[in-house]
């Protein structure tokens, strides 16, 4: 609060930084968002009531707010909190013009998941993505959504940005270089975030 954020992908609009959860269900090796279950005894994940949040947003309306961004890592993950979430957005007026975003990843949308976030508001998602062929050891949520190959992830990447392109999301994307890839396979990676 001491300090306005003007983020670059809300063309550098007074923008609040909202969380509603903490933790993520996956446990990729890298990250520390699912550690406190094991080192604090916490629970995996730990949400706001979409009432709560909701409320938050309201108050960041009134005190000039004109965008959101949810830190939470994977703000997507439980399907029932979003769609409970996503109602009470539409059903408060003084929220209609609030632009937001998240962060998630591809494992936890789907077509018709983001068309209702792009209704509500949301115009850009930043996925982690990690690696156009990441190692499953280290990237848990890979054998979470059951691909056949590595490929598959790619591809799983190309439709959901043309999902995203359909409903007029933007997409962000955060990438981990250094799990064991080769150098070839950085380029891989590098080759599909341009495409």
């Amino acid at each position: 609060m001491t300090h306005d954020n003007h983020f670059a992908v809300f063309n550098y609009r007074k923008t609040a930084q909202v969380l509603a959860s903490t933790g993520c269900k996956y446990s990729c090796s890298f990250c520390h968002e699912s550690a406190d279950a094991f080192l604090y005894n916490a629970p995996k994940i730990r949400q706001r009531t979409p009432d709560n949040v909701v409320k938050e947003l309201l108050l960041r309306v009134e005190q000039g707010f004109e965008c959101v961004f949810f830190d939470d890592s994977t703000f997507s993950q439980n399907r029932r909190w979003l769609a409970g979430f996503l109602e009470l957005i539409k059903a408060h007026p003084a929220l209609s013009a609030l632009e937001w975003g998240c962060q998630t990843t591809v494992n936890d949308v789907d077509a018709d998941l983001l068309l209702q976030m792009s209704q509500s508001g949301c115009t850009y998602i930043y996925f982690g993505i990690e690696s156009a062929e990441p190692d499953v050891a280290h990237v848990q949520k890979v054998s979470q959504l059951r691909l056949a190959t590595a490929n598959d992830w790619a591809e799983r990447l190309r439709e959901v940005a043309r999902w995203c392109a359909r409903c007029g999301i933007r997409v962000g994307t955060s990438l981990q270089f250094g799990l064991g890839e080769t150098f070839e396979q950085r380029l891989r990676t590098l080759d599909l975030i341009a495409e």
